[in-house]
């Protein structure tokens, strides 16, 4: 394997594909804007400041670890893999059992609704962590940036026909 060739095909691949998220994020935000009044689109804001921070937590690095560690047996990936699942259920519940004191401190009840329910997405990443490390490991950056894609748009779409059919927040 030719590594400056792989190296950069992957870089362009995820410079185009960062470019193309971009974009996308911003046509879903802008329109999410519009169905959303300013006090739904605050509370989801705040909500996901929360989601971006146990998402971190959960993600202990075990990922890089897979990717250093090149020569990993399909029993140790198993392993690391659950492990990443168990400890993102407990970032998952420490969001949840923390929303109370969010609450408190935003003075918004309806964070008791939504937090469960986007604290589901820890779980996901969870999942994912480890089989996103073996693709980036193994320099498959067009399959793994065209999933991300491809999760982004599904992502944004199931958003947009929430708050379009008058789910709201």
């Amino acid at each position: 394997m030719d590594f400056g060739r792989t190296f950069r095909n992957g870089s362009m691949i995820t410079i185009i594909s960062q470019i193309i998220k971009i974009g996308i994020g911003l046509i879903i935000t802008g329109i999410l804007s519009r169905l959303l009044t300013p006090d739904e689109y605050g509370v989801v804001a705040i909500v996901f400041v929360f989601l971006n921070l146990f998402d971190l937590l959960s993600n202990i690095g075990l990922g890089v670890g897979v990717i250093q560690f090149k020569n990993m047996s399909n029993e140790e990936l198993s392993y690391v893999h659950v492990v990443s699942i168990i400890i993102s259920f407990f970032m998952m519940a420490a969001f949840i059992i923390s929303s109370p004191l969010i609450v408190i401190f935003y003075h918004e009840p309806l964070y008791y609704k939504i937090i469960p329910i986007v604290a589901l997405n820890i779980v996901l990443t969870g999942y994912r962590t480890i089989p996103e490390a073996i693709l980036r490991r193994d320099f498959k950056f067009k399959r793994l940036n065209i999933l991300f894609l491809i999760s982004d748009i599904s992502g944004g779409v199931g958003a947009i026909f929430l708050a379009y059919t008058g789910w709201g927040v």
